[in-house]
């Protein structure tokens, strides 16, 4: 199985940390959301997104590169997202940052339409 973690990450570099953690537990790749090639996604059988929280909101490069994705069927993909502090539920990393792992299933093409399960 071939995998691949993308995020975007610039402040604190927290996502980025938690995608390294990923990428080593999944045995992935790990790649930053402007480095991907949309032709290349297909060789993956499960992709992972961090897109990073801005102002309350996911990162704009990846909900980009989500709209740019052809329809992949049969693929395996999730989100996740982290904040520090807060009431999110999620694993304790370092005592500060609440990881959120959401599995997804999204339509790349539809203006960034994640659906969580």
């Amino acid at each position: 199985m071939k995998n691949l973690i993308v995020y975007e990450s610039i402040h604190h570099s927290n996502t980025e940390k938690i995608g390294k953690t990923m990428a080593e537990c999944l045995n992935a790749e790990l790649i930053k959301s402007d480095d991907v090639n949309v032709n290349n996604l297909m060789d993956y059988d499960l992709i992972g997104f961090g897109p990073g929280i801005y102002y309350s909101k996911f990162h704009k490069n990846i909900l980009d590169l989500i709209d740019k994705l052809p329809n992949f069927p049969n693929k395996k993909a999730f989100v996740f997202a982290h904040v520090k502090g807060g009431n999110l539920t999620g694993g304790i990393i370092d005592g500060t940052v609440n990881a959120i792992h959401l599995l997804a299933s999204f339509e790349p093409g539809k203006g960034g339409a994640i659906q969580l399960k």
